[in-house]
């Protein structure tokens, strides 16, 4: 009679005592396992408090730019009060930049926003500057020019009061410095083509003011463009391709101006038309 009590006890401890490593085994196990969730988790976590950061420093930003130019980041109407926003968009731009491009119709905004006096001190100073203007006796000058007038000349009178301006702007540099001063560089060249935008790039920012057959060049839009993305790319081989073609015209005459330390040079296209 005891013997079936005491045999039903011996099997039931047998088999608690051998279970308890096997619990204790799964247990770890288990915790194991919790804590690895756990350290994804927390991977998880801070990565993505790291891109929280991120987007909220570009937001503010971009927020900065927005409030400065008062309308979109990704599109600016270019009103009489944003035009002066704009103005002040270059010119930080190129105080904060090294290298500078630009592509515009006739050199007058360009010449309006810096001002002789400020391109000469950049220059001095080390800011190198490559600008493209469209060559005045294209025919895209007179497509445009059928744009934004009724007179095909009408571009080509604008140019060519631009090139004497930035002629008077070099004989300025010639008459009341030594130029082995200057330690950057202003380069302008024609490019003969048909304009689509205007651009302007610095090794920090680029932007893009758009051409419509409709609109004046100076009542469109400018876009940004991200230093990321291909159109940003593409658009700086775009500049350099047209740069080099300006170069390699027969005698070299669609190189206008050249202000720098070792060359200075001034080709007047009505002299060479």
């Amino acid at each position: 009679m005891l013997s079936e009590i005491i045999v039903p006890l011996f099997s039931l401890l047998g088999i608690v005592v051998g279970g308890i490593p096997t619990y204790m085994i799964m247990r770890l196990k288990g915790s194991a396992e919790v804590n690895k969730l756990k350290a994804e988790t927390d991977k998880l976590s801070a990565e993505a408090e790291q891109i929280r950061l991120s987007r909220k420093k570009d937001d503010l930003i971009n927020s900065e730019i927005t409030n400065q130019l008062g309308q979109n980041l990704a599109e600016i109407s270019l009103s009489d009060v944003d035009r002066a926003c704009m103005t002040e968009y270059y010119i930080r731009e190129v105080d904060e930049g090294s290298t500078i491009e630009i592509i515009s119709l006739t050199l007058q905004v360009v010449l309006e926003n810096y001002g002789e006096d400020r391109i000469l001190k950049w220059v001095k100073g080390g800011k190198k500057f490559r600008i493209l203007i469209l060559y005045p006796f294209s025919m895209g000058a007179k497509l445009r020019s059928l744009e934004e007038s009724d007179d095909e000349s009408f571009l080509t009178k604008k140019i060519n009061k631009q090139v004497l301006r930035l002629k008077d702007l070099y004989e300025m540099a010639r008459k009341f410095d030594n130029f082995k001063h200057y330690n950057g560089s202003l380069e302008v060249r024609f490019y003969d083509g048909i304009p689509y935008f205007a651009y302007f790039r610095t090794e920090n920012t680029m932007a893009l003011g758009l051409y419509y057959s409709h609109i004046k060049g100076l009542q469109s839009e400018v876009v940004f463009l991200d230093k990321k993305t291909n159109v940003y790319k593409n658009m700086t081989n775009h500049f350099s391709v047209l740069w080099e073609k300006g170069d390699k015209k027969e005698g070299n005459k669609m190189t206008l101006c050249i202000i720098s330390e070792h060359r200075m040079s001034f080709n007047d296209p009505n002299d060479t038309k």
